[in-house]
């Protein structure tokens, strides 16, 4: 009977969403054991360093991870050097800061991708628009980063033009994480 219950109360688990507990998490590369040994920390932080606090990190992978995911299927072989380039995720710059940092609302004169979700104003804009009950009224702008992903200076000169286009801004929701909306 002991084993009887045992099983049930696996298979109760399993089956209310227990198999999360199952899922094989991947981690990063990592070197060899000998190449390992081979590394020297240094003795002291240096003067010039860049502190990223958790949160922008966070918002900053939310936002990269959309706009060029790491496990994106792999390029063609035949794929040109132009696209490859676009394709690594060490051919983009980011910029980031956060709505309450005293930064006016750009006017916009483009679009904003229907994908993303609501757009940053939660449809202040315009009265009749739906507002989710968690966001109406409590979304502070402290709770949303900005994360500009654009293509670094000379990164792909493989093209015959330059590429001016490659990116976009991501607002990002800090008290949900989520995406709100996307520029490009």
């Amino acid at each position: 009977m002991r084993g009887t219950v045992t099983a049930a109360a696996l298979a109760l688990v399993i089956a209310a969403g227990g198999c999360e507990l199952l899922r094989a998490t991947t981690r990063p590369p990592r070197a060899p054991e000998a190449e390992a040994r081979r590394v020297r920390f240094p003795a002291s932080i240096p003067a010039r360093k860049m502190v990223i606090d958790g949160r922008t990190l966070r918002a900053t992978a939310l936002a990269m991870d959309d706009f060029l995911p790491e496990r994106a299927p792999p390029l063609p072989e035949d794929a040109d050097p132009l696209s490859r380039c676009l394709a690594r995720r060490e051919s983009y710059d980011v910029l980031v800061w956060r709505a309450d940092e005293g930064m006016e609302p750009a006017v916009d004169g483009g679009s904003i991708d229907s994908d993303a979700g609501a757009d940053i104003d939660g449809g202040a804009s315009d009265p009749s628009a739906p507002r989710p009950a968690e966001d109406a009224g409590q979304r502070g702008s402290e709770e949303i980063i900005f994360v500009t992903i654009f293509l670094r200076g000379q990164a792909c000169p493989e093209g015959d033009s330059p590429v001016v286009d490659a990116g976009g801004t991501y607002a990002i929701d800090t008290a949900n994480w989520r995406i709100l909306a996307i520029k490009h």
